[in-house]
């Protein structure tokens, strides 16, 4: 029986070191091609400064930001959500890619109020917990890849809009 016990444990802990070899293998190799994906991407991205409180209510809305610090929204995860009669509160982890290249994990929190005057608070503060592997791989690279579309057609858009203004001004101009 402790022969049993020995052996079992002896094949588990070999286990758990192969386990730990392949993960960390695998951390790395995904790294390096969320490296190279941001490289190509960095120029296409536009960064929009964070806000780090966002009230809102039916009349108004009014923003605080974060000095100095711009990115773009990567992943998000739901840690907690609290339903009552007056209201809900959610927390999630965010994932920002920075316009340095780098990430920022967020804690941020939505507080919704189910009152006559309908405000929501919503915040936002740097998170002690900064590793990117409680983050899916794909989704970041997914996120960057939409980001990336979302930004082509706004431009496609925009151009299209300037082109306008620009052959009315023209056609000012001759007459």
């Amino acid at each position: 029986m402790l022969t049993k016990l020995e052996n079992l444990s002896k094949a588990i802990e070999d286990a758990q070191k192969n386990f730990d070899g392949v993960k960390t293998e695998l951390d790395s190799l995904e790294m390096s091609r969320l490296q190279d994906i941001i490289n190509v991407a960095k120029k296409g991205l536009k960064f929009e400064k964070i806000y780090s409180e966002k009230i809102a209510s039916k009349h108004s809305t009014d923003y605080q930001y974060f000095e100095d610090i711009k990115g773009i929204l990567i992943d998000q995860i739901e840690i907690k959500d609290k339903q009552g009669q007056y209201g809900r509160t959610t927390n999630y982890r965010e994932l920002f890619l920075l316009s340095d290249c780098s990430f920022k994990v967020f804690y941020y929190t939505e507080d919704i109020s189910y009152w006559q005057d309908e405000s929501s608070t919503y915040s936002r503060e740097i998170s002690k917990y900064q590793e990117l592997n409680q983050f899916n791989f794909d989704n970041i690279t997914e996120s960057i890849i939409k980001a990336l579309e979302k930004r082509l057609i706004d431009l496609g858009d925009r151009t299209k809009e300037q082109k306008k203004r620009l052959e009315k001004l023209e056609a000012l101009k001759v007459k």
